[in-house]
């Protein structure tokens, strides 16, 4: 079995999501990009491999 890694940086569309000033633009996108992490990547590499504990992944709480 291959198994590749992947490493996926959203630092770079905050440029992108911070470029207008409408707040209700700002906090969709944010929430986007933090729901396409918590839900389907998480999930996908946890499927994936069963013995990696979900916790392992960092993410950031919303304030």
């Amino acid at each position: 079995m291959k198994v590749f890694g992947v490493l996926i940086d959203t630092v770079s569309i905050q440029k992108y999501i911070f470029s207008t000033n409408n707040l209700k633009e700002n906090l969709g996108a944010s929430y986007i990009v933090d729901d396409i992490y918590e839900s389907h990547l998480i999930e996908t590499v946890h499927q994936m491999f069963p013995s990696i504990n979900k916790s392992f992944f960092v993410t950031t709480q919303p304030y």
